[in-house]
């Protein structure tokens, strides 16, 4: 037997054109959500806050007078930054004020507080609106209440966040 028989293993053309597809598809997909998907992340709709700041007129006569009374040693409470934030608290925000206001007083925020200034910060229990009061003591007080730890807290700031 001279006649020799050459076994070669040929692919056929319509497999490799199979396989090229397959890869250019998933090639395409996959780009297509690389570049889809911080487009869509960007579409959702985002969280705005609304800021609503109120600094109120202070008036020196009725804080005199204030200090004065609570010197005197009537409403001891106004010396107190927690107390007096709560107080705040409860006439900026009727819905906290009672029972349901106990509850959402639980995670008081105390962001910080120095000798004459304090920042509380007080967060609905659905998370919606976040009150931050700020308290100041003014030292012009400090000549009727004696001494620092005397003079009453005055709201001097409120600001209100609204998440949408």
């Amino acid at each position: 037997m001279n006649a020799q028989t050459i076994i070669t293993k040929e692919v056929p053309d319509e497999k490799i054109c199979n396989r090229f597809r397959r890869r250019l598809l998933a090639a395409t997909l996959l780009s297509s959500l690389v570049i889809a998907a911080p487009a869509i992340a960007s579409a959702a709709p985002q969280q705005q806050q609304q800021r609503e700041v109120r600094v109120p007129r202070i008036d020196r006569r009725a804080m005199e007078n204030l200090q004065r009374w609570v010197s005197n040693g009537h409403d001891t409470w106004c010396k107190d930054a927690q107390l007096v934030a709560s107080a705040e608290m409860r006439r900026i925000a009727p819905e906290f004020a009672g029972y349901q206001y106990d509850l959402a007083s639980l995670p008081l925020e105390k962001r910080s507080q120095a000798a004459t200034s304090a920042v509380f910060t007080y967060t609905s229990l659905d998370g919606h609106k976040t009150y931050r009061i700020t308290l100041r003591r003014y030292q012009w007080l400090l000549p009727l209440a004696g001494d620092t730890r005397s003079i009453v807290w005055v709201p001097s700031r409120t600001e209100i966040i609204t998440n949408q």
